[in-house]
């Protein structure tokens, strides 16, 4: 071969080879820098994880101090109607005394009526 040749080829090769350096270098530098970013991704998923299961026990405790408040509330407005239910019938016995009540008043009232018209006439005459 020639010397001329040889000596292009060389130069070209060496070329060739710090290009390939330069991107291997590039590329080293991309895969640590790609590197760093996954690494700092899983740490911020392994954060977001913690709080989802964090959020996920605090809503569970919340639903079940609900649940307990509520059953608290079914009992009192069961105790509430009945007490109502003895209020009503209470009432309705107070109601039936009322009317008889009434009734002997009334009576009471003719029975004086009648015993003192008599009376009343003969003052008149």
């Amino acid at each position: 071969m020639d010397q001329e040749l040889i000596a292009y080829l060389d130069a070209r090769f060496r070329e060739a080879s710090e290009q390939v350096e330069g991107l291997r270098e590039e590329f080293a530098g991309f895969r640590g820098e790609t590197t760093q970013q996954i690494s700092g991704l899983r740490g911020e998923i392994t954060s977001l994880r913690d709080e989802f299961v964090g959020f996920r026990e605090e809503t569970s405790q919340n639903f079940s101090r609900a649940d307990e408040k509520i059953r608290q509330v079914h009992i009192v407005v069961e105790d509430l109607r009945d007490e109502i239910k003895v209020l009503a019938e209470g009432l309705s016995g107070f109601g039936e005394q009322l009317n008889s009540f009434r009734t002997e008043v009334s009576q009471s009232h003719t029975e004086l009526d009648r015993r003192l018209r008599p009376l009343e006439m003969r003052k008149r005459i």
